[in-house]
């Protein structure tokens, strides 16, 4: 994304609207004469609504009537109640008439416990009495109650690792706007300062001296105690050659996407700055220079990678040679995604120019299911492979849209979780984007922005759930370092173990991503343990031999004081050998060994007891299971026990107690997984000589024999039940013929096998009925030999702009499609019959009347990017309108691909694009042909797979627009534009 928030860490001014407290309008009828009255209701703290824990805090509620109206007096004042996150009504609120002023109410709002909380009128009016104000929506004041400000974020420097992008122009320092009004309530510990060449040197060269001597930034920072790190991004215009921009971006004062004209510019602009930042930052341990901004061809750089990597050749020999301390960070990655291109930049010659590798890692949405952690190491291996070593890596923008989330409360989750597996994964920094509401792009913000227009820099903002739950992570691991991660308690349920630095405490992060709220049993291995809630809230509690039952929940429970025997480094499998992890199978039995790693108490033999439990919700056995076993180094002990066939598959881990004269002597972890019987293929849809066939293949993974039932289900016809026995390590395809198949819908489907001894296994999949046949030129006109099918007309596939828009049956509305492919592109045909033709529109418009909207994926199922401008760049799918107009044949770019020769919303004219056909009686044929150059211009498609879909609009008369219909071929065009819903079929 672009980064904004620079011009507000360097103090320039801007003017913006503010926000007053909300006010509503009521018109009383009083003896024929109208009362113009209003309520007015803020809290205390109105420009940031966050609190400390135990601060004063209050509402004020006011009623004003106009002079001289009767009657004057206020009404009953509307009842008011405290809800929290989950929605639940905690307390109501004593409103309680002013001493100082009349028809003014003040409400006491509670600080005594940490979280997010909302005041909400108990009235069904509540939406009258507290509107929407700004992102905000209506019925509620939101507020959080947060720790105590820590006045060393950073730890004397020492800590850096969450930072933040956005900011508020509420207070200001040394006649400027601050902007960082909000940041010490969230915990932040570093900023990232705008030193830009384009913006420091914007208005020539040579001004620097002038325009720098206005910088507070060095001064500011340190009295806050944050870590800076160097945004070094931008150049200015006179220094560029703004013919190689597109011409839109050829006004702005700068730029991020070219070099500079001259290399020698570059360089003795670096040669002023580094001096002065090694001057003015002379107090920290090093000096983070952040040299580029999202540099991704084709949409984020106009240049090439050998100009990125002169780029970063000049800056590293600068700023190695003026700052002993100096470190160079690149190339700032769009996402985690970008991983194939970062290597492309090593290859051409960044390797030798990076100290610190700088990315947005966005990964899609939700964090615990988008392979963060697989991503990260993917990165390092490529730097160590290239290196030979591996290399720091900083996050420095992060966020979710919270329309992706579904709400402000999943979003905080997010956010939250975010921060933990970032540091559990050892990134050395996290930026959170952003911190309010924006009109741009709406809803990244973790608070809400309360000023009309939502404009960056808002005086006026209040928080979302999401405030609390950072502030509680950061002060649990900010100054930690992480130890492991605890992935055996199943799916979904994610945890880490840090150590803080101050003490060397250990604390344990668990949550359940599901959001099932699940219990486990987790082994503290201590007396007892201090509990930390997801918002801070602080409890102790004793355990069961070291055992504590946890309630987990969508946000993190944390656990501190946790055994250094159990989880300290190197130990999370730690005090038993058993770094093997135990394969389990359902219904079985099993036999392991573990080996005692040191001495243990009493040298007699056979003294002890070794007792292994299991976490009860994984249910894999609830008995007790023992084994007598000696206490000194390298004694084993032989453990035996039936698997539950009810057990749960996935990681699982096991509790080792080792037990001398009824008390511990000895504890440990086992880990363990139970796996699946078989391994079952996705299903697929396969053409037969008379129908077609859903086919799996599935092979017995277990050292046993496998029997039983085998069922498939999908909505075309009543379940097909087969008996099925495979021999250990046997595999079989399996075919189900379908007789009636619906060629323009997805079919879910699944595929159930339940064993004789009781499991099952279940495969579900989404059934596509349609594939692409390649076109061979040597048989002759591709539309002769194009394929066409029926469109059934149905609820599901007929679409109504309206309720009560008509449909007239097959001659109103009916159509054939068929799709072929060959190496140049795509060939559609649609036959569309239809009584009224009618296509007036102008191009853009062409939709809402007779046409045919085309929808593709070239690479179907892939995460999308949170990043939404890096989105709008890696996209993969497109959107094209077919119409036949006045104008002549047309073919207009709705949505493009990233990398796309055509801009969105224009007419194409792209050599080998063009469309066919024409209107004939009562039928309109459409035949377009598309080169992969347009659908997929930087060869993101595998070839074998594409997610299509169409949709066949109609509308008969320009008097009732909104009598208009259309049929869809797949989804994703007209009730949605989510490609989620498009056919993923396979080009044969």
């Amino acid at each position: 994304m672009t980064i904004l928030s620079p011009r507000f860490h360097s103090g320039l001014s801007g003017i913006f609207r503010i926000c007053f407290p909300i006010t509503i309008a009521i018109v009383v009828i009083a003896s024929g004469i109208p009362l113009h009255a209003r309520w007015s209701i803020d809290l205390d703290h109105d420009a940031l609504s966050l609190y400390e824990r135990g601060d004063p805090a209050f509402a004020t509620l006011q009623w004003t009537a106009e002079e001289n109206m009767t009657p004057s007096r206020a009404p009953a004042p509307p009842a008011f109640a405290l809800y929290d996150h989950l929605d639940r009504q905690i307390r109501s609120l004593p409103v309680l008439p002013s001493k100082t002023a009349t028809d003014t109410w003040t409400l006491p709002v509670p600080t005594d416990r940490l979280g997010y909380f909302e005041i909400r009128p108990l009235s069904t009016d509540a939406a009258t009495i507290i509107p929407a104000l700004g992102s905000r929506p209506a019925g509620r004041l939101t507020l959080a109650v947060v720790e105590k400000i820590n006045p060393d974020p950073s730890h004397a420097f020492t800590a850096s690792f969450l930072g933040i992008q956005g900011t508020t122009l509420i207070r200001q320092r040394d006649g400027q706007a601050y902007g960082w009004d909000a940041y010490p309530y969230l915990g932040i510990q570093s900023v990232g300062l705008g030193y830009q060449w384009g913006q420091w040197e914007a208005d020539g060269p040579g001004t620097f001296e002038k325009n720098i001597a206005r910088d507070k930034q060095p001064r500011w920072v340190r009295e806050q105690k944050f870590v800076p790190w160097f945004h070094l991004n931008s150049i200015p215009m006179w220094a560029a050659d703004p013919d190689r921009l597109p011409e839109k971006e050829r006004k702005s004062a700068s730029t991020q996407r070219i070099p500079p004209r001259d290399w020698n510019q570059w360089q003795a602009w670096l040669e002023k700055l580094v001096p002065y930042l090694v001057k003015n930052y002379d107090y920290l341990p090093e000096r983070v220079y952040e040299v580029m901004w999202e540099p991704v061809i084709p949409w984020g750089w106009y240049g090439t990678p050998e100009e990125i990597v002169k780029t970063f050749e000049i800056a590293h020999n600068v700023i190695h040679r003026l700052d002993p301390l100096g470190k160079v960070a690149g190339p700032t990655l769009a996402s985690l995604g970008d991983t194939g291109y970062y290597e492309t930049l090593l290859e051409a010659g960044l390797s030798r120019y990076l100290d610190i590798v700088s990315v947005h890692p966005y990964r899609g949405y939700p964090p615990e299911k988008s392979a963060i952690p697989d991503a990260l190491q993917r990165i390092r291996s490529v730097t160590a492979s290239r290196l030979g070593r591996e290399l720091p890596v900083i996050g420095t923008e992060f966020g979710y849209p919270q329309e992706k989330t579904g709400s402000a409360l999943d979003q905080g989750y997010a956010l939250a979780a975010s921060v933990l597996i970032f540091k559990g994964e050892h990134a050395a920094k996290h930026t959170l984007f952003y911190l309010a509401d924006y009109a741009l792009e709406a809803g990244y913000g973790m608070s809400y922005n309360l000023v009309s227009g939502l404009p960056f820099g808002p005086r006026k903002i209040s928080p979302k759930p999401g405030v609390p739950m950072i502030r509680a992570a950061i002060d649990q691991v900010g100054n930690a370092d992480s130890v492991g991660k605890l992935d055996y308690f199943g799916a979904n349920i994610l945890g880490y173990v840090f150590r803080d630095r101050a003490d060397g405490t250990l604390l344990a992060a668990l949550w359940d991503a599901s959001g099932a709220n699940r219990r486990v049993d987790f082994d503290a291995g201590v007396p007892q343990a201090e509990l930390v809630d997801a918002f801070g809230n602080r409890s102790t509690r004793p355990t069961a031999d070291g055992h504590l039952e946890l309630q987990l929940a969508r946000s993190a429970t944390y656990v501190r004081g946790i055994s250094p025997q159990l989880y300290g480094e190197g130990r999370i499998a730690p005090l038993l050998d058993t770094t093997k992890i135990w394969k389990l199978y359902r219904g079985r039995p099993a036999t392991e060994t573990f080996t005692l790693t040191r001495d243990a108490g009493s040298a007699e033999p056979e003294t002890a007891v070794a007792r292994l439990t299991f976490d009860t919700a994984a249910d894999i056995n609830r008995g007790r299971v023992q084994s007598p076993v000696s206490l000194k180094k390298n004694s084993r002990a032989t453990i035996s026990f039936d698997v539950a066939a009810t057990a749960p598959l996935g990681p699982a881990v096991g509790y080792v107690r080792i037990r001398e004269n009824d008390r511990s002597v000895y504890r440990g972890t086992q880990r363990l997984e139970v796996l699946p019987e078989l391994d079952i293929s996705p299903l697929s849809a396969d053409r037969a000589d008379n129908g077609w066939n859903v086919t799996a293949t599935v092979r017995n993974t277990s050292p046993w024999p496998w029997s039983g039932i085998v069922t498939l289900r999908h909505e075309n016809a009543a379940p097909s039940t087969r008996r099925l026995a495979l021999g250990a390590g046997a595999m079989q395809t399996l075919r189900f013929p379908v007789d009636t198949v619906d060629a323009a819908r997805i079919l879910p489907a699944s595929l159930r096998f339940v064993s004789d001894l009781g499991p099952g296994l279940e495969q579900q999949g989404s059934l596509t009925f349609f594939t692409l046949s390649r076109y061979n030129p040597a048989e002759g006109d591709v539309w002769s030999r194009l394929h066409k099918t029926r469109l059934p007309v149905t609820s599901e596939t007929l679409w109504k702009a309206h309720p009560d828009a008509s449909y007239r049956g097959a001659s109103d509305l009916s159509a054939e499609i068929g799709y072929a492919f060959d190496d140049n592109g795509l060939y559609i045909e649609i036959d569309v019959r239809d009584d009224v033709h009618r296509q007036e529109a102008a191009p853009g418009a062409t939709w809402s009347q007779d046409s045919v909207q085309l929808a593709f994926d070239v690479a179907p199922g892939r995460n999308g990017n949170s990043n939404l401008l890096a989105e709008t760049g890696e996209r993969t799918r497109s959107e094209w309108t077919l119409a036949w107009t006045a104008r002549g044949p047309e073919i207009f770019a709705s949505t493009t691909p990233g990398g796309s020769p055509v801009p969105e919303n224009t007419v194409v004219t792209a050599p080998g694009a063009r469309l066919e056909g024409g209107r004939r009686g009562n039928r309109t044929l459409y035949r377009v042909t598309l080169p992969w150059t347009l659908l997929d211009p930087v060869s993101r498609r595998d070839g074998k797979r594409l997610g299509i879909a169409a949709a066949i609009n109609d509308s008969d008369a320009d008097t009732r627009p909104e009598d208009r219909r259309g049929l869809e071929f797949f989804g994703g065009i007209l009730r949605d534009k989510d490609p989620a819903h498009f056919g993923i079929v396979r080009m044969e």
